[in-house]
């Protein structure tokens, strides 16, 4: 069954987001986030000035764990780690306007390892 997923990406990592948020009750598990944003056309100005303004820091509940920008192409990742889905999506709401994002939950090692092995045949 992992091989199944394996060549599936999109299906793994679908069922891989199910799992993660299906896990986290608000206040009770962090989850892992992976964002990735591109500067919408002719927004490049717009960005510059609410970042120069804001910091870009993210809303309450959410813990940025790190964030790498790709000036050349306008794009960039972050690592962010929240119990509450619903403040990573205002984070987004509040950036949406101007950038291109995705917003994925994610997990470390230990944490795959563990869905993994509930994936193999009993």
């Amino acid at each position: 069954m992992t091989q199944g997923i394996i060549q599936k990406p999109g299906v793994a990592r679908a069922a891989l987001a199910r799992i993660a948020l299906s896990k986290c009750q608000k206040g009770k598990n962090i989850m892992l986030f992976i964002g990735h944003w591109r500067i919408a056309s002719g927004n490049r100005n717009a960005v510059i000035e609410r970042f120069a303004k804001t910091g870009g820091q993210p809303p309450d509940g959410i813990k940025l764990l790190g964030r790498w920008h790709d000036v050349a192409n306008g794009t960039g990742i972050s690592i962010s780690e929240a119990d509450d889905a619903s403040a990573m999506a205002r984070w987004v709401l509040e950036w949406s306007d101007l950038m291109d994002m995705e917003v994925h939950p994610a997990l470390n090692d230990e944490q795959l390892g563990a869905v993994l092995a509930g994936l193999q045949p009993k």
